[in-house]
């Protein structure tokens, strides 16, 4: 699959009332074939209402996003301690193999992670 990422409505507006998002990939020719299809398919705009509200919610975005940071550290670290867990997955870690990288391009390493 092409697709490279997604960032959702859930994220930008806080509340997960409406639909949207990106699409963004690396095949060209892909994005120029089923990935047209599908922004065309499914839609490749907001209606009135659902922008409103993503840009009503837009308003917190920073703050929401450094308190899942900071939350997500804060988890990371417990789990990483926990005698039950044997690998936490988290790029905000120092022993993470992508820290460096993360912290050049991101002032947070963000709220995702897997164990």
């Amino acid at each position: 699959m092409s697709i490279r990422g997604a960032f959702n409505d859930k994220v930008l507006n806080g509340h997960g009332t409406s639909i949207g998002g990106i699409m963004l990939g690396r095949d060209i020719e892909f994005m120029r074939t089923k990935g047209l299809y599908a922004r065309k398919t499914l839609g490749g705009n907001a209606n009135p209402f659902d922008a409103f509200l993503l840009i009503n919610g837009m308003k917190t975005l920073e703050l929401r996003m450094e308190r899942h940071c900071h939350n997500a550290m804060e988890v990371a670290h417990f789990l990483k301690s926990h005698a039950a867990i044997a690998r936490v997955n988290y790029t905000g870690l120092a022993d993470h193999p992508d820290h460096y990288t993360a912290m050049k391009q991101m002032r947070h390493p963000g709220a995702m992670m897997s164990l």
